[in-house]
């Protein structure tokens, strides 16, 4: 009934095939409409894909992400800041006499410099926010130039001045550092007895995630006792965002960490962890549950 009433509508086209029509209103309405529906349900899946969750208030295009580390600058003598710093470069050059021999390359005026662990955490979370399509608006802020800035999402890597200013002022904190009667400082967590050391062969470190407080602005914590604990702090997020998104969400995480300092940042395991996650999230995701707990507490 529809379609001969729409020929008659349409009859002084000369067009008088009803397929003709169904063709064009197929291609006209229907086709846009679908389109419109997939790229809804697209967006939606892209929403709640992993890393997106976990990063939540990070990934927004207008949103910049600061990444704090510890900015270094050479000393003289005196204890004063160096005003004409040098390094170098040592690599490779073998000779016919000496298989082993190095060549150094100088560098002056580079301050600031960074430790390689600091530097290795860094590209680590930079790594994880180009996975999860933030590759703008990220930048490594300016412990002074940036220093008053509190209403960004942030990075924080290592025990560096922002990072024990961001402990003041974000919520809730799950870890703590003690100096045992030693002299050596201590890491700890909520709800966990052991507490981790730096002593050799071993360094230890904690990946917090937290709020600014009366805020739902994100803060990372990715510090160790050594710069290897540090290091070790980035790879342990990089290798493991996927199944921290599916076990905590968007919800705040405390991770304690071991490395050994012999074996590198890749020998990381999970001493620790605080809150653990939600029934919810265990009986969702059961399998990476029991892989998580087992494979980083075991040892």
């Amino acid at each position: 009934m529809f379609w001969n009433r729409l020929l008659q509508l349409l009859s002084f086209t000369g067009v008088e095939d009803v397929s003709v029509w169904q063709d064009v209103l197929f291609g006209v309405l229907l086709i846009p409409v679908a389109i419109q529906v997939v790229d809804a349900f697209v967006g939606w899946l892209r929403n709640k894909r992993p890393l997106r969750l976990l990063l939540k208030g990070c990934l927004s295009s207008d949103a910049e992400a600061l990444i704090f580390l510890s900015q270094l600058s050479a000393l003289d003598d005196n204890g004063q800041i160096d005003d004409n710093p040098k390094y170098v470069i040592k690599y490779p050059s073998p000779m016919p006499t000496q298989k082993s021999a190095l060549r150094l390359t100088g560098r002056k005026n580079i301050d600031p410099v960074w430790s390689e662990g600091d530097g290795e955490c860094l590209a680590d979370i930079y790594n994880v926010l180009g996975r999860a399509g933030k590759v703008r608006n990220v930048r490594v802020g300016d412990l002074i130039n940036d220093w008053n800035e509190w209403s960004k999402p942030t990075f924080s890597i290592g025990f560096n001045p922002k990072t024990h200013k961001l402990i003041e002022k974000c919520d809730p904190i799950h870890f703590d550092t003690k100096e045992t009667e030693s002299g050596y400082s201590e890491l700890g967590i909520q709800g966990c007895d052991v507490r981790l050391d730096s002593l050799v062969p071993n360094d230890a470190a904690v990946l917090q995630k937290t709020f600014l407080k009366n805020s739902n602005t994100p803060v990372f914590i990715l510090a160790g006792l050594g710069t290897t604990g540090t290091g070790a702090a980035g790879y342990f997020l990089r290798e493991n965002c996927v199944t921290i998104r599916k076990l905590y969400g968007d919800k705040p995480f405390c991770f304690l960490l071991r490395v050994k300092i012999d074996e590198g940042r890749t020998s990381v395991v999970m001493r620790g962890a605080y809150p653990k996650p939600s029934a919810a999230r265990v009986i969702l995701y059961p399998a990476a549950y029991f892989r998580f707990f087992r494979k980083t507490t075991s040892d």
